[in-house]
């Protein structure tokens, strides 16, 4: 059996909110039709039809704000998990996580077989267990004493289950 804790500090919790807004690629695609929004908008206001070029601008604004205001949400909601701890537990067959509170108080246990992982990714400083597309189990590097360890861990999981990642983009 394998063993791990992770305390979500606020660095943990904003480098995982990061991981995640950069894994999903939408805001590529919202980036793209602001960029085309705002050259209609352009081509409006040389054309002469103020109205459309200024509704236009608008329009691309608020695109354009879409991951700055995805971003401010998703901290926000995160940043009631600071000081929270999880205690994994990797054993043959499952898994078990213990999540605790800032008090240390028991909240949940969860158990779950390696094939209900929806996938895990890895970078130099965290390994990541989600569960679904957007909820993920964190497990820190540097909460690991001896590092040879974590890399252990994280060939343990992957064995277990194929659905992994690990391109360059993720070496953030």
């Amino acid at each position: 059996m394998i063993k791990a804790n992770t305390v979500y500090t606020k660095e943990t919790l904003n480098d995982f909110v990061s991981f995640a807004l950069k894994k999903n690629k939408t805001f590529i695609i919202i980036y793209v039709c602001a960029f085309i929004i705002l050259l209609a908008s352009i081509f409006m206001f040389i054309m002469g039809d103020i109205f459309y070029g200024v509704m236009y601008l608008l329009f691309a604004l608020f695109f354009s704000s879409y991951q700055l205001i995805l971003s401010v949400v998703t901290r926000k909601k995160v940043a009631m998990s600071i000081g929270c701890y999880d205690e994994f537990e990797f054993g043959e067959d499952k898994f078990k996580i213990i999540s605790y509170s800032q008090k240390g108080e028991e909240k949940s246990t969860i158990t779950k077989k390696y094939d209900e992982i929806f996938k895990t990714y890895q970078n130099k400083d965290y390994f990541y267990i989600f569960i679904d597309k957007i909820n993920a189990f964190i497990i820190t590097k540097k909460d690991f004493k001896e590092l040879e360890k974590f890399d252990e861990l994280i060939s343990f999981v992957n064995s277990k289950n194929a659905k992994k990642e690990t391109p360059d983009m993720l070496k953030s």
